[in-house]
C-alpha cells in the first residue's frame, strides 16, 4: 500500500517535471525562431554585392591582411608569416588588421 503512494508521488512529480521541460522547450523554440527571423531580416537588408566582394571589402576595410584563403595561404609560407609568433591565428583579426591577443583566442577558443 505504502509502495503504490509512493509511487503516485513520484508520477506527479515526474509530470509537473515533464510540464516544466515541455514548456522550456517551447519558449526555447519560439526564441530561436525569432533570432531566425531576425536574421533573415537583416540578412536581406544588407547589400549582398559588398559581403560577396572580396576586393569591395578590402577597399572598406584596408587594414585587414586577408580576404581570400588563396592570399591567407599564400602568405603562410612566407618568411613573414614564420616571424610572427601568432601566424597560424592571423587570420584572425580586429578592424585594424591586428592578430587577436593570446587571451582574446583563449577566450574564443572557449566559447567554441
Amino acid at each position: 500500500m505504502q509502495e503504490t503512494i509512493n509511487l503516485r508521488e513520484c508520477c506527479k512529480v515526474l509530470k509537473m517535471e515533464l510540464i516544466k521541460v515541455t514548456s522550456e522547450c517551447d519558449t526555447l523554440k519560439m526564441m530561436f525562431e525569432q533570432l531566425s527571423m531576425a536574421l533573415q531580416k537583416q540578412e536581406a537588408s544588407a547589400p549582398s554585392n559588398i559581403t560577396s566582394n572580396p576586393k569591395r571589402l578590402a577597399e572598406l576595410y584596408p587594414d585587414m591582411r586577408f580576404w581570400t584563403l588563396e592570399h591567407y595561404n599564400k602568405w603562410t609560407n612566407s618568411p613573414a608569416a614564420h616571424a610572427d609568433p601568432h601566424y597560424k591565428f592571423a587570420f584572425l583579426e580586429n578592424e585594424q588588421g591586428k592578430t587577436l591577443s593570446d587571451g582574446l583566442i583563449k577566450i574564443v577558443r572557449k566559447l567554441l
